[in-house]
């Protein structure tokens, strides 16, 4: 007798004298990890109980290979493709060394044929699998979607992004090339020294009042300047040359805000090729379906995509330097990082504070979002991975969010997402395995 047939729900009306005729006509498979037992569109004539270990199921579509789901100890394989005579609708491949009971085809129709129960427990497993199936390849095609739709606006962004960062490097040679080569400001010009509110608008005053002294009219004008310069009050009687001291002033203004505006756009094309790396990251573009994905690397990513959504929102991140990284998806993991992330935001609206961390536990990659908001409230903690579940006002929340993010953790990556909440800190956390 196989002893796992008697902790199958599938089986679960039999008698001993039915799981005996059934054993009998069933044998054990050992598959070593990442061997595939079934592939996609072969025919079917065993089904298997999975014994030990874990089995990836996968299925092709839009030339992407999807996990559909990841299914362990007590789960029948196959069986569909026996009872309806068409070929495997995905493939099957072992996740890690695993042992399976196999079942002749012919010995399962017999079965549900003659047991009530086993077809019950049958149709109820159908409809399972069909629903998660379905929301599987939904949610795959609509990342497939935005994958293209990304790939095309990265590479639009990503070509003028780079000709005005050049364009604007050139302008600055350009301008330094026209200054004097005794001029001392030509390396201080587009600069600006960091210092509080208060400190420059104490330096601005002193300075209004040198320029004062040395007869210079409006003075308001260019002290901002030589406070950018760093120039000390003291020093200006041997700085601004005698004679048309306007006029040299106001040239030194008009290279020093051209040079402050080469500097900003340098500085936006710059923010526009990170932007655009980020995004090709947090899509895993050009990437096959399964990779070695840095958590680290896709959390910064989510950040920098999210950064108009935490605009009043403090961040802090603690990134365990030494994180090793997991075997997944990486583009769907960037999705359970967004929508964990743009709940904490919501929950905090204007302001607040978002704590993102990550460290090793042993076997597993541990990544914590943490917010300081209200918290969940403790009547609906119960009900918030539930499909179409949601706090949030009608028409601002579809309540899949946290649904999807748990299929994706759980069932494509075998981890846990788990949460704590009280008023003023919720922190959800994401376990994945290792490797």
């Amino acid at each position: 007798m196989h002893e796992p047939l008697h902790h199958v729900p599938l089986f679960s009306g039999l008698d001993e004298a039915d799981l005996d005729r059934l054993a009998a006509k069933a044998e054990t498979v050992e598959l070593a990890a990442g061997e595939v037992l079934f592939h996609e569109g072969e025919e079917g004539d065993r089904a298997y109980v999975v014994e030990r270990g874990a089995l990836e199921i996968v299925k092709q579509a839009r030339n992407r290979e999807i996990l559909l789901a990841t299914q362990g100890p007590g789960a029948v394989i196959g069986e569909m493709a026996i009872l309806q005579a068409m070929p495997r609708t995905a493939t099957v491949r072992a996740a890690e060394d695993s042992t399976l009971v196999a079942i002749d085809g012919d010995a399962f129709r017999e079965l549900v044929e003659e047991s009530t129960a086993a077809a019950r427990s049958l149709l109820e497993t159908m409809f399972v699998r069909w629903r998660e199936t379905d929301a599987a390849l939904r949610e795959s095609e609509k990342l497939a979607q935005l994958g293209s739709l990304s790939a095309g606006v990265a590479h639009e962004l990503n070509n003028p992004a780079a000709a005005i960062g050049r364009a604007a490097s050139q302008l600055g040679q350009v301008l330094a090339a026209g200054a004097a080569a005794d001029d001392p400001f030509a390396d201080g010009l587009g600069t600006r020294p960091v210092m509080s509110s208060l400190a420059r608008s104490d330096a601005e005053e002193e300075m209004e009042a040198s320029l004062g002294e040395l007869g210079i009219g409006e003075p308001w004008r260019y002290a901002p300047v030589l406070v950018d310069l760093q120039v000390a009050p003291g020093e200006l009687a041997s700085v601004v040359p005698p004679g048309d001291a306007t006029s040299w002033l106001d040239d030194l203004a008009r290279r020093h805000e051209a040079a402050t505006l080469v500097a900003e756009i340098q500085d936006a094309a710059g923010r526009i090729s990170e932007i655009v790396a980020s995004l090709r990251s947090y899509t895993y573009l050009d990437r096959g379906e399964r990779q070695s994905v840095d958590i680290n690397r896709g959390l910064a990513d989510t950040l920098v995509m999210l950064r108009g959504k935490l605009k009043g929102i403090t961040v802090e991140t603690d990134y365990a330097p030494d994180l090793p990284p997991v075997e997944g998806h990486g583009g769907e993991l960037n999705q359970v990082w967004t929508n964990l992330v743009v709940n904490a935001a919501d929950a905090m609206g204007d302001g607040g504070h978002l704590t993102i961390r990550t460290h090793r536990d042993g076997s597993w990659v541990v990544a914590e979002i943490q917010d300081d908001g209200p918290g969940i409230p403790a009547d609906v903690q119960q009900r918030i991975f539930d499909p179409f579940f949601t706090t949030k006002p009608v028409g601002q929340g579809t309540g899949l969010g946290l649904d999807i993010s748990q299929h994706i953790v759980q069932e494509q990556h075998g981890g846990a997402l788990t949460f704590v909440s009280e008023p003023g800190r919720t922190v959800f956390s994401v376990r994945l395995p290792i490797g």
